[in-house]
C-alpha cells in the first residue's frame, strides 16, 4: 500500500501510542524524528495535544508533532450580569451570576453600586435580606416593603405594644451592661442584640443573645471574645442568611477592631477576624451590608487624633482591600454609616467637646466620596451624630447641647440639601440620644427626654420632610435614664427596640442594664 508523508506521520504516531508510549516524548530518550507539514523530517514537539503544555482554556493543538499557536476559549454569553470564565480541565464556558439572592424569594437584589430595577443593576429586589419584600408582591403591614415601592407599610402608624412592659436583656448579676446592636433574621430565628457585659473590673465581655420574635429570651448569652480583655461596640446586621458583628476589643493590650459572622443562631461562624493592627485606639466600629459587601468604618488616633478608617468585608469575612482614610477637616468621631447597594453616608463629629461640627458625606464604591463634605452643624457643643437611608434620601440626626436639643436634616438624592437643620424635639425640653426607622415617605424618630425620674424614651413619627405626623408617644417611665441603641423591624409590623436602662444595685444605687421593647404597626394600606 502506497502511503502519504502526512499517512506515514500518523502510522508512526499510531505505532508510538500502541506500543505503550503515554506521550510525545520517547520514553527512552530522544523524541521520535516525525515529518512535519512542509515535508522537513525532524524531532517532534508532540504527539497529543496534551503534550503542548496548555490547559484546555488556551485552545494548544498538537498537529503533525508541532503544536499549533493557541486559540484561546472565548466565553462570553453577552450578559453583562454574568461573570464568564472557562473551566481549565474541560474548556467549557461557566457562567456566574453577579446579583445575590440570598433571602431566597427568588428574585436577586443589585449589584453594589446601583439600585433595585435601574439598568445595569441585575436585581430588582429593593430588600434581599427579606424574603417578604420583591417587586409585585402584596403590601402588608409586617414592618417590610413588601411590594418594593419605596414605602413601608403603606399609611401604617407604630406605637407601644399594648399591655407589655420592657424585658430585661442582659443578666442582672452583671456590674454593668450597654447595649450595642440589634438585627431580626427572621420569624423563625428571631432577632440578634449584642451588647457589651461587664463581669469586673478590667473584664468587659462582648455578649450576643438571642430573643424570640416577640423579645423573649431564647437563648442564653454567648460571649464573642473568648479572651482576656475589654470589649465594645457591637452594631450588628443581617444579609439574609447570616449576621456580621464588629467590635473594639483590647486582648492584645491594645483596643482593635473585630469581626466576625454569625449563624443564624448568634455563634460564630468561624474565627474572629482582626481588621486592625494600629498604634494607639480604634473604637466605635460602625456596619452597613450593602448586599454584595460589609462596610466597616471606625475611629482611629494612630496618628496622634482620631481620624476615621474604612474597609470593606466579603461575605464569608475576609478582608477585602486595604484599609481607606476617610479624611476630615481633623479630628473626627463618633462616625455612623448607613446605606445601601447603591451608596453609603456617613455621618461623624469634629473638633472637641467645646467646639465642635457634624460633618455628612456620601460614599460610593471603595470609599470613594461622591460630592461635598456637608457642615450641617458647625461652631457649638455637638453629640450623637447618627444617619439612616429613607427610600432614595438620607436623614442626618444630632443633639446640640446647652440645652440638649434634637435635631435633623435631610439630604437629597442629587446630594444637596433639601431640608437644613431643624430642631425636631419639643420646644423647651432636655432631649437627647436621636435614631429613626426609616419608612420610606416618612420615619419614627426615637429619642430620651427628660422627666422629673430621669430621661424616658419617646417616639414621634415624622414626615419626609422631618415635620411631626402625629403624636409622641411616650415608651417608657422608671426611674433612671432610658436610652436607645438600635431599632430594626420585626415579625408582622412590630418593630424591636433595644435600649440602656436602669436596674437596681446592691448597694440601693442603680445601674446599667439592657432591656428590649416593642412597637406594634396599629394600621395597614
Amino acid at each position: 500500500m502506497h502511503l502519504t508523508r502526512r499517512g506515514a506521520a500518523v502510522a508512526l504516531a499510531l505505532a508510538l501510542v500502541a506500543c505503550g508510549a503515554r506521550s510525545g516524548l520517547h520514553e527512552g530518550g530522544d523524541p521520535p524524528e516525525l515529518l512535519s507539514r512542509d515535508g522537513v523530517r525532524g524531532r517532534s514537539e508532540c504527539v497529543t495535544d496534551r503534550d503542548c503544555d496548555a490547559d484546555a482554556c488556551h485552545g494548544v493543538r498538537c498537529d503533525l508533532g508541532v503544536c499549533l499557536p493557541p486559540r484561546p476559549v472565548v466565553c462570553d454569553d453577552h450578559d453583562p450580569c454574568t461573570a464568564d470564565a472557562c473551566d481549565p480541565a474541560t474548556g467549557a464556558c461557566r457562567a456566574t451570576r453577579l446579583a445575590l439572592d440570598l433571602d431566597r424569594d427568588g428574585v436577586p437584589g443589585p449589584i453594589a453600586g446601583k439600585k433595585p430595577g435601574e439598568p445595569g443593576s441585575c436585581g430588582d429586589d429593593c430588600d434581599d435580606a427579606s424574603a417578604r419584600a420583591f417587586p409585585g408582591n402584596v403590601e402588608l403591614c409586617d414592618g417590610v416593603d413588601n411590594d418594593c415601592n419605596g414605602v413601608v407599610d403603606d399609611e401604617a402608624r407604630f406605637v407601644p405594644a399594648p399591655g407589655e412592659a420592657p424585658r430585661l436583656v442582659s443578666d442582672p448579676s452583671l456590674a454593668l451592661a450597654s447595649a450595642g446592636g440589634l438585627a431580626f433574621g427572621d420569624t423563625s430565628t428571631g432577632y440578634i442584640s449584642a451588647y457589651s457585659a461587664q463581669l469586673a473590673l478590667g473584664d468587659t465581655k462582648l455578649v450576643v443573645r438571642e430573643l424570640s420574635a416577640t423579645g423573649g429570651a431564647d437563648g442564653p448569652p454567648v460571649a464573642i471574645n473568648e479572651t482576656a480583655g475589654d470589649a465594645f461596640g457591637g452594631p450588628v446586621v443581617w444579609t439574609g442568611d447570616r449576621y456580621g458583628v464588629a467590635w473594639s476589643d483590647r486582648r492584645d493590650g491594645n483596643y482593635e477592631i473585630y469581626f466576625n459572622t454569625l449563624a443564624p443562631d448568634g455563634h460564630k461562624t468561624g474565627p474572629d477576624v482582626r481588621v486592625t493592627s494600629a498604634p494607639d485606639f480604634s473604637l466605635s466600629p460602625t456596619l452597613v451590608w450593602n448586599g454584595s459587601t460589609f462596610h466597616l468604618v471606625w475611629q482611629d488616633r494612630r496618628s496622634g487624633s482620631f481620624e476615621l478608617y474604612g474597609r470593606q468585608l466579603s461575605l464569608d469575612g475576609a478582608l477585602l482591600g486595604d484599609e481607606v482614610v476617610l479624611p476630615s477637616a481633623g479630628g473626627a468621631e463618633s462616625p455612623w454609616l448607613a446605606g445601601s447597594s447603591s451608596g453609603l453616608a456617613l455621618i461623624d463629629r469634629i473638633g472637641d467637646s467645646q467646639d465642635s461640627a457634624i460633618e455628612l458625606r456620601r460614599l460610593g464604591a471603595g470609599f470613594v466620596q461622591e460630592g461635598p463634605t456637608l457642615l450641617l452643624a458647625d461652631h457649638g457643643r455637638f453629640e450623637a451624630p447618627y444617619v439612616v437611608k429613607n427610600g432614595e434620601r438620607y436623614v442626618a440626626l444630632w443633639v446640640q447641647k446647652d440645652p440638649h436639643r434634637v435635631f435633623g436634616a435631610v439630604l437629597g438624592p442629587s446630594g444637596a440639601l433639601e431640608v437644613p437643620a431643624t430642631e425636631l424635639s419639643p420646644p423647651g425640653t432636655q432631649s437627647r440620644g436621636p435614631i429613626a426607622l426609616p419608612l420610606g415617605d416618612r420615619l419614627v424618630l426615637l429619642y430620651s427626654r427628660q422627666s422629673a425620674d430621669g430621661y424616658e424614651l419617646y417616639s414621634q413619627p415624622l414626615t419626609g420632610a422631618l415635620v411631626a405626623d402625629g403624636a409622641e408617644a411616650q415608651l417608657t417611665s422608671s426611674p433612671g435614664d432610658d436610652f436607645a441603641a438600635a431599632m430594626t423591624f420585626g415579625a408582622a409590623g412590630d418593630v424591636g427596640v433595644l435600649f440602656n436602662g436602669r436596674l437596681p444595685d446592691a448597694g440601693g444605687g442603680l445601674k446599667s442594664a439592657v432591656y428590649f421593647s416593642r412597637l406594634v404597626c396599629a394600621a395597614g394600606k
